[in-house]
């Protein structure tokens, strides 16, 4: 790692106070991906790609100072630096330039306006939470083998179809419930429960998506995401992933 100057890290006690911080958060790693980054610093990481791409390498030369300078300009000044730049060192600004850069500047701000709109941002919101649904069903239907590089991984999780069921002649009946965060077709399941007559079972599970009052008052169940802690009538509980409920679920139907 590398800090100001090209100075390698070299303070323990800060490297402990980091390997901290990064374990911290990696416990809430399914609860922070979906927040993501701000728009503003997307914006930026583009323009610094745009500058000083990857296929190129420019982290071991004096450019990479200019050209995330250049950067930074164009997010501050906009597309005109490159003219302000030259009048400030008593060349001529380029009049071609400086109209390119004003035309430049105008989309931006057109596109600001577009981007900035209530209805922009309510369907931005839509569809993020839309694919973040979509992956986290995939990745229980498939399991890990469901993520970016799997293939690279030297021992991937990868689970066998279960066989279809047969039914003996004593054919055994099982009654299941389940509690939700809400009504909503997309609703997240909060309690699974299951009695066959002599075993029964029992798993609460951690939602992706608040639990609406409506389900609290009748189901008493909360979650506080900030905790990572299901409550019960006020009351801590026990909770699990989705995916694990399931797969204990498996094992009771012996699948």
């Amino acid at each position: 790692m590398k800090l100001y100057r090209q100075r390698s890290l070299h303070n323990e006690a800060l490297r402990d106070e980091l390997n901290e911080t990064t374990n911290r958060l990696q416990k809430r790693a399914t609860e922070l991906i979906c927040m993501g980054s701000t728009q503003a610093n997307e914006n930026f990481n583009n323009i610094v790609a745009s500058k000083a791409p990857k296929n190129r390498s420019y982290g071991n030369t004096c450019y990479l100072a200019n050209r995330v300078s250049a950067a930074v300009l164009q997010k501050n000044i906009g597309f005109t630096y490159v003219s302000k730049m030259n009048e400030d060192v008593m060349l001529s600004p380029g009049k071609v330039t400086k109209i390119k850069g004003m035309v430049m500047d105008k989309r931006k701000l057109w596109h600001k306006r577009q981007n900035s709109r209530i209805t922009q941002k309510c369907r931005r919101l839509l569809l993020k939470k839309k694919n973040f649904q979509q992956e986290t069903v995939k990745t229980v239907k498939e399991g890990h083998t469901y993520r970016t590089n799997a293939s690279a991984t030297t021992s991937p999780d990868i689970e066998s179809i279960p066989s279809i069921a047969t039914l003996s002649k004593e054919t055994t009946f099982i009654a299941f419930d389940i509690k939700a965060t809400g009504l909503s077709r997309s609703s997240d399941i909060t309690q699974l429960s299951v009695n066959d007559g002599k075993d029964s079972f029992n798993v609460y599970i951690d939602p992706r998506q608040p639990i609406s009052q409506k389900a609290t008052d009748i189901t008493g169940l909360s979650y506080c995401f900030q905790k990572n802690q299901m409550y019960r009538y006020g009351k801590e509980i026990d909770s699990v992933n989705i995916h694990q409920a399931l797969l204990s679920f498996l094992d009771l139907l012996d699948f």
